[in-house]
Parts: C-alpha cells; sequence; structure tokens
C-alpha cells in the first residue's frame, strides 16, 4: 500500500524522513542536482527540509528516475502547470557534459503539460512532461535591497507530504492515501488530510486515529 500511495504527515520532519528512505530504496541512479545562483559566495538560508528559505526550490535536489514528486511552483497555470502538481520521473535527460538538462515527469493527471510538450518538441521521444531549470528573483536579505537568480528544477520528492501542500488537491481513486494523525499539530489539518480522497477506501491509518486530533479552530466555531 505505501509504495503506491501518497504518506501525509502534518510535519515536515516526517515528510523528509518517508521521501529519503523511498529514494534510498531505490535501486536506479540517483543525479544530485544543485541549484546555481548568481551570486554563489553570498550566505544563503537553507531549511532543515533542504529547501532555500523563502523560495520554492531545493538547495540541493536528489531525484531517481521512477521517484514520485511534486511541481513547488506555478510554471504555467494555463497548462495546469502548478504549485502542488504529482507525478512521476519517467526519464531524467543529460547533455553531453553528464549535467541534467531537463526532468521528465509523467503528470498523474495526465492533462497537465500539453502546451509545455509542444514548446519543448526535442524531448517527444520521452513518456511525459519536460520540466527544465527556471530563474527566480531572491531578495538577499530584509536589510538589503539586493536581488539575486536561483536557478533550479521547480519540483521535489513527493511520497509523502504534508498536510498543508495537499489543500485543494484530490487524491483519485485507485491511489490510497495513508497518514498518521499524531502528527497533527494544528487545527483543521487532521479535516484537511481525511477530505482528499474519493471515497473511504482508500484512506488507511498508521496506528490508531485520535479523536483528540481532530479539531477545528475555536476562532471558526460559532457561539
Amino acid at each position: 500500500i505505501c509504495r503506491d500511495a501518497i504518506m501525509v504527515f502534518g510535519t515536515n520532519a516526517k515528510v523528509d524522513n518517508w521521501n529519503k528512505i523511498q529514494l534510498g530504496s531505490m535501486s536506479e541512479k540517483q543525479y544530485d542536482i544543485p541549484s546555481l545562483k548568481t551570486k554563489p559566495k553570498h550566505n544563503y538560508c537553507v531549511e532543515k527540509t533542504g529547501l532555500i528559505k523563502n523560495s520554492p526550490f531545493m538547495d540541493l535536489l536528489k531525484v531517481k528516475e521512477n521517484a514520485k514528486v511534486m511541481l513547488t511552483y506555478n510554471i504555467d497555470t494555463a497548462d495546469k502547470l502548478t504549485n502542488g502538481q504529482i507525478g512521476k520521473i519517467t526519464k531524467i535527460v543529460t547533455n553531453s557534459s553528464g549535467e541534467v538538462s531537463a526532468i521528465i515527469v509523467l503528470f498523474d493527471d495526465q492533462s497537465v503539460g500539453c502546451n509545455q510538450k509542444q514548446k519543448y518538441k526535442k524531448y517527444s521521444q520521452y513518456n511525459g512532461v519536460p520540466i527544465v531549470r527556471i530563474k527566480f528573483n531572491y531578495s538577499i536579505g530584509k536589510k538589503s535591497t539586493a536581488t539575486t537568480e536561483i536557478i533550479q528544477f521547480p519540483i521535489r520528492l513527493a511520497w509523502a507530504i504534508t498536510a498543508h501542500k495537499m489543500q485543494g488537491q484530490t487524491v483519485k481513486c485507485p491511489t490510497n492515501l495513508v497518514t498518521d494523525l499524531r502528527t497533527v499539530f494544528q487545527a483543521n489539518q487532521a479535516y484537511v488530510i481525511l477530505s482528499r480522497v474519493q471515497t473511504l477506501n482508500q484512506i488507511y491509518f498508521i496506528n490508531d486515529c485520535p479523536e483528540k486530533k481532530i479539531y477545528c479552530s475555536n476562532k471558526c466555531k460559532t457561539k
């Protein structure tokens, strides 16, 4: 169940740990892709999750073919290439220097990226949508007006996802959703997790389902 399911936790720590376990269990070649910066000597703040703070990019993106991934940036909303789209890497394309030039992703929603496929026809032999590096304007600090550019693939591993990232998404049948509600730490998180599926048969719990974790915000309660 867990290999093909989407794991949803309340905390980033649980999500990152599960994604690392799944990536490590794969026999495919691993590609470690560092982000490129126009001012590389600057001391960028990297969060525990590996994301560059205040950006949608991993500082060091670690991926393998067949890995489950998620877009972290709105590439083209009209083409449905939006933050939160989930899919599987079918091919990692490298150039003559061995650098990754494109990551081909077969999205769960196969209507995603039709225009992108036409734009990058040179990758048409591969099954999926070509995702290339994008440029992101980055503010160096609160006390400075200076900016720089970060260049990276806007994806991250997605065998596991936080409840926050699952907002507004639907886990379609027959994909299962596995969750550990003990990781819930905010009001309404449990509701967000449990309401993503189309049928109750898709939901699986790790350990028990603690009722005390299912609660709403006091601010939302009517008097």
